[in-house]
């Protein structure tokens, strides 16, 4: 039986299944108002504060 026929038949649909994204690291609403508060603030600094990687390409 072909997979997509078979997926059909236990699923009802021919939908591919959602994917896992990645979760936010940082909350919006914090970086926001750090944004605010610290008008210096440099890339470096803010991801030490939020305690993330700073990746540059």
């Amino acid at each position: 039986m072909e997979n997509w026929y078979r997926k059909y038949r236990q699923e009802g649909n021919y939908f591919p299944k959602r994917r896992g994204g990645s979760k936010k690291k940082i909350d919006l609403e914090k970086l926001k108002e750090y944004v605010k508060e610290t008008q210096d603030m440099t890339l470096k600094k803010a991801a030490q504060e939020f305690g993330v990687q700073l990746v540059t390409g």
